[in-house]
């Protein structure tokens, strides 16, 4: 799927309010329709590989809804970071080099079990 323009992804992610599927990750990821949408729309499966890769951080692990928030702090640069659900800040890293094209983006990550989360939008909750 090609890039889509930056008005496009925002109308699109509108249209998102449950999901039909779930869609298999690394690490016992689960995306819904809309993060997989995310993921292709705005070429960021590299978003998903943080998402997945931190999982293993016990600070992280342990909090059965992670909000994790992209924000671009400049025109090539960003700001990941992983709030539990009562906003306090459990992970954050630099993004050196970004092309992601909206300003930002929060999905959600809810436990399902111990070994599989669920990756969606928070309108998909």
């Amino acid at each position: 799927m090609n890039k889509a323009s930056k008005q496009e992804i925002l109308n699109q992610l509108q249209l998102y309010t449950g999901t039909e599927g779930y869609y298999r990750y690394l690490g016992g990821l689960l995306l819904t329709d809309g993060a997989k949408f995310v993921a292709e729309a705005c070429g960021a499966y590299w978003l998903l590989d943080i998402i997945c890769s931190v999982q293993t951080i016990p600070e992280v692990k342990n909090e059965d809804l992670q909000v994790c928030h992209l924000r671009k702090t400049g025109e090539t640069t960003a700001i990941f970071t992983i709030e539990d659900g009562d906003n306090n800040l459990v992970y954050q890293q630099e993004i050196p080099f970004t092309d992601f094209p909206l300003d930002q983006m929060t999905l959600w990550v809810c436990a399902q079990d111990q070994q599989k989360r669920i990756v969606m939008l928070p309108s998909e909750y």
